[in-house]
């Protein structure tokens, strides 16, 4: 996983790790992207099935004026963070949005998902590869 300076929403600068060792769903949106704001939402309540991942949602460039309506429009929960310089987009390899980057406890990826899930049962297939036994 990339060791790259993200900003939480406040502003504070702060690099994506996984913590004690949990496994993460990362996903990469932008809020002009029609299928990441279709996806968002069930991301979101996936989040729910699946309490050993940590969801992450990384918005590509955009300000605060173009990601808290998305917070607030889908009662999003999970952790949001910004990145500012597409770092994470190019350190993948990243062409388009949504992709989804699935990661271990250990920090390594093991799944890229590119395009928008459109079932929860979808997301929790795939969180089964970073955590067997996820949305059981």
């Amino acid at each position: 996983m990339p060791a790259i300076e993200l900003l939480e929403l406040t502003g504070e600068s702060t690099v994506l790790q996984p913590a004690d060792g949990s496994p993460m769903l990362i996903n990469l949106w932008a809020s002009w992207c029609k299928p990441c704001i279709n996806e968002l939402p069930l991301l979101n309540e996936a989040q729910a099935f699946a309490p050993d991942v940590d969801f992450v949602a990384i918005n590509m460039k955009e300000g605060l004026e173009r990601i808290e309506p998305m917070i607030e429009r889908y009662d999003l929960t999970m952790h949001i963070l910004r990145d500012e310089q597409l770092a994470w987009k190019q350190a993948l390899g990243i062409k388009g949005y949504p992709a989804t980057v699935l990661v271990d406890g250990e920090g390594t990826i093991q799944h890229i998902h590119y395009g928008a899930y459109t079932s929860i049962e979808e997301i929790l297939q795939h969180t089964a590869i970073v955590a067997p036994g996820a949305g059981n």
